[in-house]
């Protein structure tokens, strides 16, 4: 049963507005496509992670994406989860990596080398990072009086043309390492092996209006994040048709000066841009 949707990102809907509103010419276009493409890659590797969660039964096992929880709320501090699933029997959390070429998981340095195009690349270890969002999680569970449930954790690769290659003292971590079309049957076996009951029906509705009420998306200064002026925004609405802005306003509707298309809602879009760009709250002369 999925309790928590897997939706865009908010981060992904920014950078797409930010990017219909610089110059074509601006300096930091191409770090913010750059950007744009990892996010959307990492996406689209999620969505494929949701594909294979489909074959499992919706009886006994609860599904929450994008989790993004408190660890320190005085300090600001959160950690975030691709996927978790709760059963009554244990918890799992699953990091989801898209990652396309061949990749090597270097334990000696902590690090998955992935090599494509005869260029090598370096990412942090997914391991390391799985394993503190799941101390995370257990000491979130504690905080709130729940304590004993297993917590296995997953890095799931769901590139089918990436090449798995594993250092030799990655052992101990390989049996972490598995391929979306692998997890299924993964969880299956993990639910053969612990049979024993931690949860109740009861107590996983609890620990799930728990999770959505704990919840909080990331909602970054997308201007300040790439130094940008609120000023290099172009203002206007922009055509839905041709993209060229601004339009102009004409007897209850916009006009496009480039293509010549009308269209009366256009400038709904131009209020969320506003609103993901600059500001969720507007006074009217502003706007």
């Amino acid at each position: 049963m999925i309790v928590k949707e897997r939706t865009k990102p908010l981060i992904l809907f920014k950078l797409d507005s930010l990017l219909e509103r610089i110059p074509m010419n601006f300096p930091k276009k191409p770090d913010i496509l750059s950007d744009r493409a990892k996010f959307n890659a990492g996406f689209n590797g999620e969505k494929s992670l949701d594909y294979h969660l489909t074959d499992l039964p919706q009886e006994n096992y609860y599904i929450f994406h994008d989790l993004r929880l408190p660890r320190d709320k005085t300090k600001n501090l959160y950690f975030q989860l691709d996927s978790l699933i709760i059963t009554p029997h244990y918890c799992l959390i699953i990091e989801v990596k898209n990652l396309i070429g061949n990749l090597y998981f270097d334990h000696q340095f902590n690090q998955v080398i992935r090599t494509r195009n005869g260029i090598e690349e370096a990412f942090p270890d997914p391991i390391i990072q799985v394993e503190y969002q799941a101390s995370c999680f257990k000491e979130w569970l504690s905080s709130h009086k729940i304590a004993g449930i297993p917590i296995f954790y997953l890095v799931v690769i769901t590139n089918i043309h990436s090449v798995i290659k594993i250092s030799p003292s990655y052992k101990k971590s390989l049996n972490k390492i598995v391929r979306g079309k692998d997890l299924i049957r993964t969880i299956h076996r993990l639910t053969k092996n612990y049979t024993h009951r931690y949860l109740s029906q009861k107590d996983i509705k609890k620990l799930s209006k728990l999770l959505i009420k704990n919840h909080k998306q990331i909602n970054i200064d997308i201007l300040k994040q790439y130094e940008i002026r609120k000023e290099d925004i172009a203002t206007g609405v922009i055509c839905p048709y041709c993209g060229k802005l601004p339009l102009k306003r004409e007897m209850r509707h916009w006009l496009c000066l480039a293509c010549s298309n009308k269209n009366a809602e256009a400038h709904i879009k131009a209020i969320y841009d506003y609103a993901l760009l600059i500001n969720s709250q507007v006074k009217n002369e502003e706007l």
